[in-house]
């Protein structure tokens, strides 16, 4: 699996908002690593979220929902979990305004970690 670095998620978030819009940087480091870090938690040695798609869904939730970073924080989140899935070969299809939903669900606390996970199922690239 290739998971991000915390700098490239950083970089990332500097991009996003000198393209988009809004302020870099980071508002709360501990929240980040901790946005970072829960997907790759293990018990007993077993890893919580086996899944690559759990994994991305899990940080995509903790991005968007922890705001650590000054702007940014819906399209850093939904970012990561697209070019996440990409970079690991799950292709998925959906259009900006199902995204911006998810992004806007994310943050409004309207869609859980679950909810993100089935999000990624129902968009699949049927092969």
């Amino acid at each position: 699996m290739i998971y991000p670095s915390l700098e490239q998620i950083i970089s990332d978030q500097a991009m996003i908002v000198q393209y988009t819009g809004g302020s870099p940087g980071i508002k709360d480091q501990k929240l980040l690593e901790s946005a970072y870090y829960n997907p790759l938690q293990t018990f007993e040695g077993e890893e919580l979220y086996p899944a690559i798609e759990e994994k991305f869904a899990v940080l995509c939730y903790g991005l968007g929902q922890n705001h650590s970073f000054q702007d940014g924080n819906k399209r850093i989140a939904v970012h990561t979990l697209t070019v996440g899935l990409e970079v690991n070969g799950i292709e998925i299809t959906y259009t900006q305004q199902e995204l911006i939903g998810l992004g806007l669900a994310i943050a409004q606390s309207q869609c859980s970690k679950d909810c993100i996970l089935k999000w990624i199922e129902e968009h699949k690239k049927s092969i």
